[in-house]
């Protein structure tokens, strides 16, 4: 059983999906419970920190913030079935401020994801197993305008000299466009002929 819950979402946020943050032995937990069949799922425990669990559209679940027993940190997504999609782990320590520092873009495909990490400005994409990470040569923008390709190939992000910068999913071949008002917010749409 679970208790001294901190945080509980329920059906206002999903109507499918109750979901807390708990303590399980003194640490942290993060759980589901699907009320329609009664499924409970522990996603994670033995944490040292967990925060931000909520329902997640892009993979039809939930994510969450946490940080483990060494203090690193970084943000996991499961499906309802207790399937994690992503475990990303951020390159420096800041929990549980980490959601004011880095921004994170999971790919179409589900294979990559991009950090964006905003003070001092960087860019890095790991694979969305928490694998890879590699830091990528650019300065994105305090902005959350970021998107990646409909097919998942390229990547594209303001930067800080207010121009769009698009690489490659593997983080090469960086390509600027200039121009642009900073004020926008940018989306990537496939336009057939």
């Amino acid at each position: 059983a679970w208790k001294d819950y901190q945080q509980l979402i329920g059906p206002e946020d999903s109507p499918d999906l109750i979901g807390f943050i708990g303590t399980r032995n003194g640490k942290m937990t993060a759980e589901i419970i699907l009320p329609q069949s009664g499924v409970h799922h522990i996603l994670a425990d033995g944490l040292k920190g967990v925060d931000g669990l909520s329902a997640n559209a892009d993979i039809a679940g939930v994510s969450f913030y946490w940080q483990n027993a060494n203090d690193d940190d970084g943000v996991d997504g499961f499906t309802l079935d207790g399937k994690r999609v992503y475990h990303i782990t951020f390159p420096e320590r800041t929990y549980p401020g980490a959601y004011t520092v880095y921004n994170y873009f999971l790919s179409p495909a589900k294979r990559t994801v991009a950090i964006v990490q905003y003070d001092p400005p960087q860019l890095f994409f790991m694979a969305a197993d928490g694998s890879g990470r590699k830091k990528i040569n650019a300065s994105p923008a305090y902005s959350s305008s970021a998107v990646w390709s409909p097919d998942g190939s390229q990547f594209a992000f303001l930067d800080t000299n207010d121009d769009v910068d698009v690489v490659d999913e593997n983080g090469n071949n960086m390509r600027h466009i200039t121009g642009f008002d900073s004020n926008g917010r940018l989306f990537w749409e496939r336009c057939d002929s």
